[in-house]
């Protein structure tokens, strides 16, 4: 079963988004190998920060932040 009939059981957008970090699992592994990073901070810090996925998800969160909570932190004194 792969994880797209998966998801439509399971019935929801989180289990896609699940199912996105399932599916890079092993090449993300097998480039830390190469890159003989196993056992290191990079093997924790690169292969999920500029993961297309995370910059997706990241950029949705920030587009929903609403725009009074941005300008009263800028009235704090909050750069840009």
């Amino acid at each position: 079963m792969h994880s797209v009939t998966l998801c439509h059981y399971v019935g929801g957008q989180a289990n896609r988004k699940l199912s996105a970090v399932n599916v890079t699992l092993i090449p993300n592994a097998l480039l830390v190998r190469d890159l003989k990073w196993l056992d290191t901070f990079n093997a924790l810090i690169f292969p999920g920060a500029a993961h297309i996925f995370g910059v997706f998800l990241l950029l949705h969160f920030f587009m929903q932040i609403p725009a009074e909570l941005e300008e009263a932190a800028v009235l704090r004194g909050a750069l840009r």
